[in-house]
């Protein structure tokens, strides 16, 4: 692939988000060398604000360089996955006022007219208020990071046709490797399915029973009070999972759950020799309030240390994993659900979870302390109770989110 050409390894900054600027905060912590160079472009009512036009526009470019080894290797695969992470996270960071989409960049002292070919392809996010053709084609527009190599096969895997696409069905043959079905397909495996059928679909899932049972407790915590599942012409009425009202808690519950996980996290990377990075989550002080503009350090570092550990390391994962994350991603389950629900897929060598009562305060908090050094229980409260929290620096920031009734 020509790197020069593949716009999802590079980053273009601009206006308050350019080094210096008053938002660079939320993009100082990635390594790299910004390039001080231009897009084409024209200024409206800020330097946020930009639209279609043929003006210089001062943009930095930070590149994400590409491993220099086999797209079908372990460490090019680690890093597809952690770019395509990234830009996941970044989109969620400039929301939904703003489009990502890729624009050409000319470094600093180039004559376009001159040296056209020194253009580098990079991800830029646009305001969509300025570009009407983004606003429905945002999906298609976006660069695509690196595909993941599929899992070797000895024949040419046999796409599903039209006929074929019963959900159920191809979940199956992807699930016992029979046919090798496109992975986009899964995004409404979970969202249009009842609950009661969970059972035929996941049952036999290598984790003994773990994502069956905490996907069954998430539909049940967070079922608002009408129909999960899809109506034919009803729009968007597949389940789709947010904190509710009813689940919220105090905040000083909120802290100790973010106290909790956080003390989970530091005893895995502990056990993986990562004790830096351990070190620095046991040093955070925990505060409330959302940062405005949260800086970057260690402990920072070491929460990124553990999402790739527990996403990515140990074996190589199989085809379906991937479905089933997509499965996920439909039902708006962001990474700390995705993490909750598959970690005994991600980490099969965890310790198995004691037996334990959960009809008292302390266990429906998921606040019991001979819980197993890592099951993300803590997590998955502070979510449900629309706790969320961010790293300042060495401070760990304890808020809450928007919730829904229901």
């Amino acid at each position: 692939m020509n790197e020069a050409k593949d716009a999802s390894s590079a980053l273009i900054a601009y206006g308050s988000y350019a080094p210096g600027g008053e938002n660079h905060a939320r993009l100082a912590f990635f390594a790299g060398e910004w390039r001080k160079g231009f897009v084409l472009g024209r200024r409206h009512m800020s330097d946020d604000d930009i639209g279609p036009g043929e003006d210089l526009i001062d943009a930095w470019v930070l590149e994400f360089p590409r491993p220099q080894a086999d797209v079908n290797s372990p460490e090019y695969q680690a890093w597809a996955r952690r770019l395509s992470d990234l830009w996941m996270g970044l989109d969620n960071v400039m929301g939904k006022k703003m489009a990502r989409h890729s624009r050409p960049w000319w470094p600093e002292g180039v004559d376009i007219s001159a040296d056209a070919g020194a253009a580098k392809m990079a991800s830029i996010y646009l305001p969509l208020h300025r570009f009407d053709e983004l606003v429905n084609q945002a999906d298609e527009s976006q660069p695509v990071p690196p595909a993941e190599p599929e899992p070797e096969l000895v024949s040419e895997p046999e796409l599903a046709t039209e006929e074929d696409f019963d959900l159920a069905t191809l979940w199956r043959q992807t699930y016992t490797g029979e046919k090798e079905n496109d992975h986009s397909h899964f995004i409404r495996l979970i969202k249009d399915t009842h609950s009661d059928q969970f059972d035929a679909l996941f049952v036999d899932m290598p984790d003994g029973g773990r994502f069956l049972e905490r996907l069954k407790r998430l539909f049940a915590d967070h079922l608002p009070l009408k129909k999960s599942t899809q109506v034919l012409g009803e729009e968007n009425s597949g389940f789709h999972v947010h904190p509710l009202a009813r689940n919220a808690r105090p905040m000083d519950v909120l802290v100790e759950l973010a106290r909790r996980d956080i003390a989970q996290r530091a005893g895995f990377l502990r056990a993986r020799d990562k004790t830096s990075h351990a070190e620095a989550l046991d040093n955070l002080t925990f505060v409330t309030g959302k940062p405005e503009h949260p800086e970057w350090e260690i402990a920072g570092d070491a929460l990124d240390a553990f999402a790739d550990e527990v996403r990515y390391s140990g074996p190589k994962r199989p085809s379906w994993h991937y479905g089933l994350k997509e499965a996920c991603h439909g039902i708006d389950a962001d990474y700390v659900l995705q993490d909750w629900l598959m970690l005994f897929l991600l980490q099969p060598d965890l310790p198995q979870p004691k037996p334990r009562p959960r009809g008292g305060l302390i266990s429906r908090l998921g606040l019991r302390r001979e819980s197993p050094s890592l099951d993300l229980e803590p997590a998955y409260s502070l979510w449900k109770a629309g706790g969320r929290y961010e790293i300042d620096g060495k401070k760990c920031c304890v808020y809450e989110v928007e919730r829904r009734e229901g």
